[in-house]
């Protein structure tokens, strides 16, 4: 199964706006008729901005831009043969370039490799609507 990933965030209170888009392959373990386990891979893109006014009218303003690429683990549950829930696990490789610009001090730009494990409260859930019958 090919999914297509899109996660928006916009939070008023902190001036913050994220965006991702990605893709994902999962291949199962076992074709079950309801509920099938699933291991795949994925990779996605984002942009995130977040603009703080502080004391004094001074500002700081950050754009984030994370490429990851990972593997999954999960489960998929299906309640009809157009909708099914998901949970799952990954293990995400993440390249990120930080631009970081303030009314106080210099421009900068960072970059940073991290390894995420998405253990605990992590985890991924969602929803699936398929456009033809997932399950036969």
């Amino acid at each position: 199964n090919l999914r297509v990933i899109v996660d928006i965030d916009v939070n008023d209170f902190f001036d913050d706006f994220a965006l991702k888009l990605g893709v994902a392959v999962e291949l199962p373990f076992i074709n079950g008729k309801r509920i099938s386990p699933y291991w795949g891979l994925f990779t996605d893109l984002s942009f995130h901005y977040t603009y703080n006014e502080l004391a004094g009218g001074n500002w700081n303003r950050q754009i984030d831009l994370p490429v990851s690429l990972g593997v999954l683990l999960g489960i998929e549950v299906f309640i009809t043969e157009y909708l099914s829930f998901f949970a799952e696990y990954a293990l995400t490789l993440s390249y990120t370039n930080s631009f970081l610009s303030s009314s106080s001090a210099d421009d900068q730009t960072i970059t940073n490799l991290t390894l995420l494990t998405d253990l605990g409260n992590s985890g991924k859930i969602g929803i699936v609507i398929y456009f033809e019958p997932a399950v036969k």
